[in-house]
């Protein structure tokens, strides 16, 4: 596993990316479910179709038994039986047109990820690879026979190819066409989710910790450059229309999550934010705007509406520039209109 750490922003960004791209791959059957189960119906039953009509023209194929002699250094010392296929060009071709058609079919349902050749799958984890425990039978749905059949038509052509003689060519580039599969499971919705969430659990834990160092990494940035939020909480244990207006260098929902936990009846809500250079500077500036509305001196709640809040804010975050003018007050009050 790389250290992190160690990466700067470029490259923890590149393995963001990838790791997004894995995350929605497994999340994909998952939100999908219905539409992949009714593409995998949907190819199933072609292919069982399809197959049919290819087995019983290759079963009408026609072998012609011949000996040949074996020999060692020029003597004779056995015959040997191999068969000659005896077909018509035509035959021959809508077989392999059939074997095709079948190919493309058994190509699409492969893929399908609801579609799994064994029970015992794998997942990433920190230790390398590891079975996933407890899949059971309300996880999955054993295919047909038909299907199975179907799947494993190189069976039938592999057998056939055996021994022979002319004609060995042609059941080979049939059998070319083919993906030998014993793909013989689908999985159920709740299989589905319970396999896809394993498999994205490690690649999960490795996103939040590069969402982590990248977030640590643009904190220490803002607070070098005197960068932070002015924000609006409300509270529902709250007066109507009653809203507290602060300041922070973290996220104003991280410095929500930090009140709530306070001892607070109600969790607290951000109506809104800026972001902003200089923040807790700007933040007495907007108290001392809105001194009238102030519930209790030295208390950072008040009594307005939150549309002039948010209007307030607003002009606050423009006329500075999001903080690169230090304005005094008397300069914010003849650019603001409350």
């Amino acid at each position: 596993m790389k250290d992190f750490k160690k990466l700067n922003n470029n490259e923890l960004n590149a393995e963001l990316d990838r790791f997004n791209k894995i995350i929605q791959k497994y999340q994909k059957p998952i939100d999908e479910y219905d539409n992949l189960l009714n593409e995998f119906q949907s190819n199933s039953k072609s292919l069982i179709k399809t197959y049919s009509k290819f087995y019983n023209f290759f079963k009408k194929l026609k072998f012609d038994e011949i000996s040949k002699d074996q020999t060692i250094l020029g003597f004779k010392y056995g015959e040997q039986k191999q068969m000659d296929l005896n077909c018509s060009t035509t035959m021959m071709n809508e077989i392999s047109n059939l074997n095709k058609e079948c190919s493309i079919y058994i190509d699409a349902i492969l893929k399908n990820p609801l579609i799994t050749t064994t029970l015992t799958i794998l997942h990433n984890t920190t230790n390398g690879s590891r079975y996933i425990m407890g899949i059971s039978e309300g996880h999955y749905i054993e295919n047909s026979q038909d299907l199975k059949n179907a799947l494993n038509m190189d069976q039938e052509l592999y057998l056939h190819t055996y021994n022979v003689n002319k004609g060995r060519d042609f059941l080979e580039n049939l059998s070319k066409n083919n993906n030998y599969s014993e793909y013989s499971y689908v999985l159920t919705k709740e299989g589905a989710r319970f396999v896809y969430n394993k498999q994205m659990e490690l690649f999960l834990r490795r996103k939040r910790q590069i969402e982590l160092i990248l977030r640590g990494r643009n904190k220490d940035k803002e607070k070098t450059e005197n960068i932070g939020y002015v924000y609006v909480l409300s509270n529902k244990s709250f007066p109507p229309n009653t809203f507290k207006i602060g300041s922070t260098y973290g996220t104003p929902e991280e410095r929500a999550e930090e009140l709530t936990g306070t001892g607070h009846l109600h969790s607290f809500k951000v109506e809104m934010n800026i972001k902003i250079q200089s923040a807790e500077y700007y933040e007495k500036k907007i108290h001392s705007l809105l001194k009238t509305y102030r519930v209790k001196q030295n208390r950072e709640f008040f009594d307005i509406e939150l549309s002039k809040i948010k209007h307030c804010l607003k002009q606050v975050s423009q006329i500075s520039e999001k903080g690169s003018k230090k304005l005094t007050l008397d300069q914010i009050k003849k650019e603001i209109s409350l």
